[in-house]
């Protein structure tokens, strides 16, 4: 039997459609579980916002579902970009663990650094 292996590209065009409604999906949800924190973004920037956050957990290899979300939805409410820090970088580069755990040590970071500033209400995990 002759087997064939399809390109990374090809499969990321495959899965595009997909990966697009669930981005609209948890956008959708984001804005009504919390409408304030994202009143002045448009649902198309919303959107983009998810997949900026859902591309970013991809390759920093963050694969537990509720970790993942935890980490799109801090994104778009709390840290725009968080995931760009240099800590975090070096964080995921340096740190031992798998890369579900070490993001979930990020998030607690920043859950930490939010209450010890006096913002603990907008923690919701």
């Amino acid at each position: 039997m002759t087997t064939f292996k399809l390109t990374k590209r090809m499969l990321e065009v495959g899965n595009a459609p997909y990966i697009a409604r669930a981005n609209a999906k948890l956008a959708a949800e984001i804005r009504t579980s919390w409408p304030e924190p994202v009143a002045h973004l448009s649902d198309k920037q919303l959107v983009w916002m998810v997949g900026q956050a859902r591309d970013a957990a991809v390759r920093f290899g963050v694969k537990d579902p509720m970790i993942r979300k935890r980490w799109i939805t801090v994104h778009a409410l709390l840290v725009p970009f968080f995931f760009t820090a240099p800590g975090v970088e070096q964080l995921f580069a340096n740190a031992f663990g798998n890369p579900d755990d070490k993001a979930a040590d990020v998030l607690q970071q920043i859950k930490v650094q939010f209450c010890e500033e006096g913002f603990s209400a907008q923690i919701w995990w």
